[in-house]
C-alpha cells in the first residue's frame, strides 16, 4: 500500500509538487486535525467589571484573575464576596468562589482555572442581611414585613448572627434548633453555630448574608402510626426502686412470722 501526503490551499486546490496528483480507484483520503488545534473557548463575565461581557480563554490555564483583568478591573462598586460562578460543563451548575481571595492572592486555591463557557456574575455591594427561620419576628413586625417569611436589616461590621437574632428577630422561637443556626455568605457559602464545652459560637454575618434558623425536627411516628412517646428514665428508676421495696418489706414480714 503507498501513501501519499498532500497540500491544499484555502479553496481545496493542490499545491506544490502535489499539483498534479491524480487519484486512482479505491483511494481513500484522509484529512488529519491540525497539531494542537481547537476550536474557540470563550467565558463570560456579567456586572460590575469595566468592560463587562465574553472574552476568549487566552490559554489551558487561564484563572479567574486573568479575566477580571481582561474585563479592564472591578468597578468601586463591586461586591467581590457576592461573586458567582455558573459552570455548565457536565453540568456542575453554580461553584461557590471567593473572588476577592482570588484577586488578592492569586497563587491561592481559590484563583480558579476557567473553562469554556464559565459565567462568572460580580453584583453590586449589598449592605442587606436576610433572617429567615424559627424566630420571634412574627411577634415584633406586621404582617407585611414578615410575609414571605423573612425579615431584611442593614448590615453592621463585626457582628455575628446571635446579635441579628436577638437584635432584630426578637429572639428564637420554642421550635427553633439553636445548634443549626447557620449563615450563608452572598456566594452561597455556609457557617454553622459552633459548641465548644459550656458555650456556643456564632458565625460572623457578611453584607448579603442571609442567616437561617433551623426548625427543630419533628418526632417520628412508631410503625403503629401513633407517635412515640418521650421516655422518662427517672420515673421509671423511681417505680422499680419503690416496686423492688416493696418486695423486700414482703419477704421480711414473712420470716418474721416464722
Amino acid at each position: 500500500m503507498l501513501a501519499a501526503r498532500l497540500s491544499v490551499d484555502e479553496r481545496y486546490n493542490l499545491t506544490g509538487s502535489s499539483g498534479t496528483y491524480q487519484l486512482q480507484p479505491f483511494d481513500q483520503v484522509f484529512i488529519r486535525y491540525a497539531p494542537e488545534f481547537e476550536l474557540q473557548r470563550n467565558v463570560t463575565v456579567n456586572g460590575e467589571v469595566i468592560f463587562p461581557g465574553t472574552y476568549a480563554l487566552l490559554n489551558e490555564n487561564m484563572r479567574l484573575d486573568a479575566l477580571v483583568r481582561e474585563a479592564g478591573g472591578v468597578t468601586k462598586e463591586a461586591f467581590l464576596k457576592g461573586a458567582t460562578l455558573a459552570r455548565g460543563q457536565n453540568n456542575i451548575g453554580y461553584v461557590i468562589i471567593d473572588l476577592e481571595a482570588a484577586l488578592g492572592q492569586p497563587a491561592s486555591h481559590d484563583n480558579l482555572i476557567l473553562q469554556d463557557g464559565d459565567v462568572i456574575s460580580i453584583p453590586k455591594m449589598s449592605n442587606i442581611v436576610t433572617i429567615t427561620g424559627a424566630t420571634k419576628a412574627q411577634e415584633l413586625y406586621p404582617e407585611k414585613i414578615t410575609s414571605q417569611n423573612k425579615i431584611q436589616v442593614s448590615f453592621r461590621k463585626g457582628k455575628n448572627a446571635r446579635y441579628y437574632i436577638n437584635q432584630f428577630a426578637g429572639g428564637v422561637s420554642k421550635d427553633a434548633a439553636i445548634n443549626r443556626i447557620a449563615v450563608i455568605d452572598a456566594s452561597g457559602k455556609v457557617s454553622k453555630v459552633r459548641n465548644y464545652l459550656f458555650f456556643r459560637k456564632y458565625p460572623e454575618v457578611g453584607p448579603g448574608a442571609e442567616i437561617r434558623v433551623a426548625y427543630k425536627e419533628k418526632k417520628a411516628n412508631g410503625d403503629d402510626g401513633k407517635e412515640k412517646k418521650e421516655i422518662k428514665w427517672g420515673e421509671i428508676l423511681s417505680n422499680a426502686i419503690t416496686q423492688a421495696t416493696a418486695v423486700l418489706s414482703l419477704i421480711l414480714l414473712i420470716q418474721n412470722v416464722k
